[in-house]
């Protein structure tokens, strides 16, 4: 059951758009709803983010031009809008106010927005298979400086991804594949990979003990959690689910996975479980699965949360301890969900995970430096 419940009018119902991001400095949830965007607190009182239609008052513009595509917070206090017009705006959180704007070539519109942890570097994506790379320069103001820009993908930008590490990128698009970059040098960025699915991949999440192991979720028609060793392009599992899978999220305190559904999501075909319950529900005809939880690699469900059969989740955030998801569902609303509890450790959950390993390859362990899988990672 969701802890928090947020009434969100005007959210759109779009699969592409990314309208939720938490705050690590505040603990806020920033959310676009519309052309507005929005601060919720835990203590749930909401805050207009400030800032002003900036278009030519002087040339017609179409409304949609102004709504809210993407929200990405940094580590520090800054806030990215992207709005469907090509804008993308450098909010303070601290001021609540706008201090910094870049508008893109032909107004390509930007869908995703990933931060590098000095919150001072940024990666964005938009509708036409470009990858940006900005940079916040506070030198006589503040202003977005665009580093490099790069065609990686024919269609659409969907999803984007860092390793551990920040040397290497994922990106996810609307033409079914995601590729595989290596960004050690930003300005020369080479393709490694490429790895297919079935349809757009917006679910990619790299694992946060290891920089080489990437999960990836297909769209609708694709359906299926794939997880790659990207230092060879190695596909080491897939998992086939029962919905179109919109974002994927790696628990910091065990060997799990979490996925969230949109399109399918359910159909009573999974077991309904929780970490203390053994028994299987099969009365779920008309339920949707609106995400679950899985040991990893087993694939083995933990937690599962149903609703409604025509809910879905469009797009998710982690809260800053790692404990929590928020997502953003087609019923106009933000929910919070408590996963996982704070430890100490990352540890396996399950003792054949300790002999299977993270790769299920010795071969690949033996690339990775790994020569045996045992006890807790740290």
């Amino acid at each position: 059951m969701a802890t928090d419940i947020l009434q969100a009018p005007g959210l759109r119902n779009d699969y592409y758009s990314n309208l939720v991001s938490w705050s690590s400095k505040t603990n806020r949830v920033a959310v676009g709803l519309g052309s507005k965007a929005y601060l919720w607190g835990i203590d749930n009182k909401v805050v207009s983010v400030n800032y002003e239609n900036t278009n030519d008052t002087s040339q017609e513009t179409d409304d949609n031009t102004e709504v809210v595509t993407a929200i990405s917070c940094s580590g520090e206090y800054w806030i990215l809008v992207a709005t469907a017009g090509g804008k993308i705006l450098l909010i303070d959180q601290k001021e609540n106010e706008v201090v910094a704007e870049y508008l893109t070539t032909d107004k390509k519109c930007v869908y995703c927005i990933i931060w590098f942890p000095n919150s001072m570097n940024f990666i964005a994506g938009d509708d036409f298979g470009e990858v940006y790379f900005f940079k916040v320069v506070e030198q006589d103001g503040i202003h977005l400086v665009l580093e490099k820009n790069f065609k990686c993908h024919q269609q659409h930008i969907c999803g984007l991804a860092l390793n551990n590490t920040y040397d290497e990128l994922a990106v996810g698009a609307n033409d079914n594949c995601c590729t595989i970059w290596d960004i050690q040098d930003i300005y020369r960025p080479e393709l490694k990979f490429i790895l297919p699915h079935n349809a757009a991949i917006k679910a990619l999440s790299y694992c946060p003990w290891t920089p080489s192991l990437l999960a990836t979720g297909g769209g609708s028609k694709d359906r299926k959690i794939r997880f790659w060793h990207t230092a060879t392009g190695t596909l080491l599992n897939e998992y086939y689910t029962d919905g179109q899978i919109t974002s994927l999220k790696w628990s910091h305190y065990k060997k799990e996975i979490v996925a969230t559904f949109g399109f399918g999501g359910g159909r009573g075909h999974r077991r309904i479980r929780n970490r203390n319950d053994n028994h299987t529900n099969n009365n779920n005809n008309h339920q949707s699965t609106l995400l679950c939880v899985y040991s990893y690699p087993q694939m083995i469900p933990v937690v599962e949360v149903t609703a409604a059969y025509n809910l879905r989740i469009l797009s998710s955030t982690m809260s800053p301890d790692h404990c929590s998801i928020c997502v953003a569902t087609n019923d106009s609303t933000i929910r919070i969900y408590r996963l996982w509890e704070k430890s100490i450790e990352v540890c396996a959950n399950y003792d054949s995970s300790r002999k299977i390993g993270d790769y299920g390859s010795s071969l690949i362990e033996l690339v990775e430096g790994i020569t045996k899988a045992s006890g807790p990672i740290r």
